[in-house]
C-alpha cells in the first residue's frame, strides 16, 4: 500500500525529483541549520505543551559548528519564551493519524496541535513574518480528523507570532486527491528549474546534480 503524508504531496509539488529521492529511493534528507533549527523548535514547543522536559535531543544537522548551535539555541529559547505567554486549550499534541483513501493507498500525517474546540494547529518557525500558509496541509489534516472545526497558522519569529486563519470554504476547495493520482501517473519525475531555490532549500541539492544512484530521469538536467 501507498502511504502519502501532506509533506510527501508537497515534496511532489515543489519538484517531481525531490520526491523522488526522499520517497522512491529513499535517500536520507541532509538537514541543515536553518531546518534544524526549525525541528529543534517544534520538539520543545511540544515538549511544553505536554507537560515534559523541554530539554530535548538536538536534530543531526550537517556541519555543525558552535555558531549554528547558538543560534538555534537563541531561537529556541525567545520562540518558547513566547509560547509561554499565549493561553492555549490543548486537546492533543503531535498527534499521529492515519486513514485509508482507497484500498491501494492510505494518508498518513501528524498535526502539531489540536485545540479543545476542534481548531487543528501547525506551526511555522520563520526568520522573518511573513505568510506561508498551506492549504493543501491543513485540508489534508481534515481528512484525517474530520473533527476538525478550524484551521490555523501559528507563526514564530524570535521577535513575534501571528494566528494566521483559513475559512471552511478555502479548506474545502484544495484538491489534494488530483495530486495524489499525479503521483500514480508520473514516471519521469523531472527536476525543478529554479536551481536558486534548489540551492537554497532542497536536501538533495548536491545528489540531484550529481545524479543519484538510480538516476535514469535525465529531462530536467
Amino acid at each position: 500500500m501507498l502511504r502519502l503524508s501532506p509533506t510527501a504531496i508537497n515534496s511532489f509539488l515543489w519538484c517531481h525529483k525531490q520526491y523522488w529521492y526522499r520517497y522512491i529511493e529513499k535517500q536520507p534528507m541532509i538537514t541543515n541549520a536553518s531546518m534544524g533549527r526549525g525541528l529543534y523548535v517544534h520538539s520543545m514547543i511540544e515538549a511544553y505543551l505536554k507537560g515534559e522536559s523541554i530539554d530535548v535531543p538536538l536534530p543531526a544537522i550537517q556541519q555543525w559548528d558552535d555558531k549554528d548551535y547558538e543560534w538555534v539555541m537563541d531561537t529556541a529559547q525567545d520562540i518558547l519564551d513566547i509560547i509561554k505567554t499565549m493561553y492555549i486549550p490543548v486537546k492533543f499534541t503531535e498527534l499521529e493519524l492515519s486513514r485509508p483513501l482507497n484500498r491501494n493507498i492510505e494518508i498518513v500525517g501528524k498535526i502539531d496541535l489540536i485545540l479543545k474546540n476542534n481548531i487543528i494547529v501547525d506551526f511555522k518557525v520563520l526568520e522573518e513574518m511573513k505568510d506561508t500558509r498551506n492549504p493543501l496541509q491543513l485540508s489534508m489534516y481534515q481528512f484525517l480528523f474530520p473533527e476538525g472545526q478550524g484551521w490555523e497558522y501559528w507563526h514564530f519569529t524570535t521577535q513575534t507570532y501571528k494566528v494566521l486563519s483559513y475559512l471552511r470554504e478555502e479548506i474545502e476547495s484544495v484538491d489534494w486527491r488530483k495530486v495524489v493520482d499525479d503521483i500514480i501517473k508520473e514516471v519521469d519525475f523531472e527536476k525543478r528549474k529554479n536551481k536558486r531555490w534548489c540551492k537554497k532549500y532542497c536536501s538533495y541539492y548536491n545528489l540531484c546534480i550529481k545524479g543519484g544512484a538510480n538516476d535514469l530521469h535525465s529531462k530536467g538536467s
